[in-house]
């Protein structure tokens, strides 16, 4: 959702006197989420994504009675 970049750059708008609603405007955001971000200490931190996994053979059986 949001980078590092985005992050900083409301931290210092918040600086320079700038409303929640009106950062929420300029981002294209909801102002929970520039609120929820601004209140944040840190920049955001994203981990990898979980792998998809392989489907056991009840859930292919299942999957195939379904298409077939």
């Amino acid at each position: 959702m949001q980078s590092e970049e985005v992050w900083m750059s409301m931290k210092v708008l918040q600086q320079h006197g700038w409303s929640i609603a009106a950062m929420a405007r300029e981002f294209g955001l909801n102002w929970r989420t520039v609120k929820r971000t601004l209140e944040r200490q840190a920049a955001p931190a994203y981990g990898p994504r979980r792998r998809p996994f392989a489907l056991n053979e009840v859930q292919l059986l299942h999957v195939e009675r379904r298409l077939g």
